[in-house]
């Protein structure tokens, strides 16, 4: 993965194969879908793993606030108490991924990678539809 501006992205493996791509109708001999073919080397099993981490994050920290909506200012507290140690594991995992410096180079390591980027960055709502009019972050 790449820093850019604070924000890490993930190097696919599409800029070499893009023009070759274009030319072909096979879609066994497509350079792109050959890319993403295979399995995960044990880096890039690695880098799955802590994507999906982030993702179960979301979903502990989207439960946590369904079960304790904190009306109060001492609800709130309470709830902080639960979410801090998830604020620090993922803090972790993103400090892990980025030691990595893994480029995905199968379709699970993409998949992977677009699933933790819609957990971790896309803002939701409370019912957990995607809050955003931004078509790049939507589609992301």
């Amino acid at each position: 993965m790449k820093a850019t501006d604070g924000h890490t992205t993930p190097k696919l493996p599409v800029a070499a194969a893009t023009s070759a791509a274009a030319s072909s109708s096979d879609p066994d001999q497509d350079p792109l879908i050959v890319a993403m073919g295979g399995e995960p080397s044990a880096e890039e099993a690695e880098f799955i793993a802590l994507c999906d981490e982030l993702v179960e994050i979301y979903h502990e920290k989207a439960r946590i606030f369904t079960t304790m909506p904190a009306p109060t200012f001492d609800e709130e507290d309470e709830r902080e108490m639960v979410l801090s140690p998830l604020r620090e594991k993922r803090r972790q995992i993103e400090d892990q991924l980025r030691e990595l410096d893994v480029t995905p180079q199968t379709k699970d390591g993409i998949n992977a990678a677009a699933l933790a980027a819609l957990a971790t960055n896309v803002e939701r709502k409370r019912d957990g539809a995607i809050d955003s009019d931004d078509l790049e972050e939507y589609l992301a």
